[in-house]
């Protein structure tokens, strides 16, 4: 079998403080292998030559502010509208002039500049800023096109809350009824942490994966993950969340590849002023 007539490989990606916590199948039912990788960009160098889709949560493509848009990506509002109770886990991407800040001071400073107008960015933004500056420098509109036969390496961008709802039934272009949304929050709750067990918010998103990929433990993945490091990966660089937003990353993954993903926003593409599609896949 030729490299180019291998089966699609799989990847669902999030990221967490030791770099991007990577879980991998080739077909539902399959449990997901996991990994971390520490940059996408030795991902991306070692899957040269295969055939492999990655959805990662991460904004691709950045908006500029005036005279080429208005400084937001029209997913990013579409996404908190459909999301309802749970918006807040939407943060609005940064214009791409912001990568360049040095301190969060900075950060307002260069997104109101860009944007002309406004306060800045939220902090949680910014915490994430490292993150968008590495894929920003390594994807391009090259890995955004049709899914095709043959050799090839496509990254599409996912929100694991927008993908746990389409898993739930929204349909993106409407938003979340109340036996849909996900009513609790993902993070593990401080008394739920200490006894090692899933909170109500968590449990809801495994049940939900669990149709997809059989049952695992965010824990035991953890465990796995700092002992098998070659390097000096801890489990404390690896949150419980980072866990299970990978693997739905994961199924929006088999999604796409399956031709039944949906696209936020819903229209035209909107493109940024390097040539990428600024949208959510779930």
């Amino acid at each position: 079998m030729t490299r180019s007539d291998q089966p699609l490989r799989l990847f669902g990606l999030d990221g967490c403080r030791g770099g991007w916590v990577v879980a991998e199948s080739r077909g539902p039912a399959e449990a997901p292998a996991f990994r971390v990788e520490r940059t996408l960009a030795g991902l991306l160098a070692a899957l040269q030559g295969e055939r492999a889709l990655i959805a990662i949560d991460i904004p691709i493509g950045l908006p500029s502010g005036p005279p080429a848009d208005d400084g937001r990506r029209r997913c990013d509002g579409e996404a908190r509208a459909l999301l309802g109770q749970r918006a807040v886990s939407v943060f609005s991407a940064p214009c791409r002039q912001t990568l360049a800040a040095k301190s969060y001071a900075d950060a307002c400073r260069l997104e109101v500049d860009a944007r002309q107008r406004g306060t800045g960015i939220s902090r949680q933004a910014y915490g994430i800023l490292p993150k968008i500056r590495e894929v920003d420098g390594v994807v391009t509109p090259a890995h955004q096109q049709p899914i095709e036969p043959g050799a090839g390496l496509w990254v599409r961008e996912a929100h694991p809350e927008v993908c746990f709802a389409v898993l739930n039934g929204v349909r993106l272009g409407g938003s979340a009824g109340p036996a849909q949304s996900l009513a609790h929050a993902k993070r593990v709750c401080r008394a739920c942490r200490a006894l090692g067990a899933p909170c109500t918010g968590e449990a809801d998103r495994l049940a939900l994966l669990r149709d997809w990929f059989g049952p695992f433990d965010p824990a035991a993945v953890r465990r796995q993950l700092a002992e098998n490091s070659a390097d000096t990966l801890r489990i404390s660089d690896v949150a419980r969340d980072d866990v299970v937003d990978a693997v739905v990353c994961l199924a929006t993954a088999h999604r796409i590849a399956d031709g039944r993903a949906q696209t936020l926003p819903g229209g035209a593409a909107q493109i940024d002023d390097r040539g990428l599609r600024m949208e959510i896949v779930a």
